[in-house]
């Protein structure tokens, strides 16, 4: 676990995750695991322990989908092992997600829509584009 190792040793004290699920999810357990010190860190996902403490930490969602952002669970995939794994803490729950759902919400075609509809056309389009 390099980001684990690097985490104790230089001793940082707050992770950003930007990105969807899957990097929410990864930095749930990166958070957990810098802590954890019962075991390895895959002990979380194999033995369930209680996670007593994690390294607070941020979102930044990038594709809403999962939920990630606003829940305490994480589901991690072990290559190794050809399976997914997940462990569920409150120590996990990222208190500082923006949750605007307007903030997250692309799509070219129904942006140009909405924009039409306020400006007559979006920024850096060309008549007719």
């Amino acid at each position: 676990m390099a980001a684990v190792a690097l985490i104790r040793r230089e001793g940082y004290d707050f992770l950003l995750a930007v990105g969807g699920g899957s990097v929410i999810d990864g930095t749930k357990f990166i958070a957990a695991a810098a802590f954890y010190d019962q075991g390895g860190p895959r002990d979380i996902l194999a033995k369930d322990p209680p996670v007593s403490a994690a390294l607070p930490f941020g979102t930044v969602l990038t594709l809403p989908a999962t939920g990630s952002e606003m829940d305490a669970t994480a589901f991690i995939t072990r290559r190794a092992l050809k399976a997914k794994s997940a462990f569920m803490s409150e120590r996990v729950f990222s208190p500082l997600f923006p949750p605007r759902s307007d903030l997250c919400l692309y799509h070219p075609r129904a942006a140009d829509r909405q924009w039409r509809g306020r400006q007559g056309r979006p920024p850096g389009r060309a008549q007719g584009a």
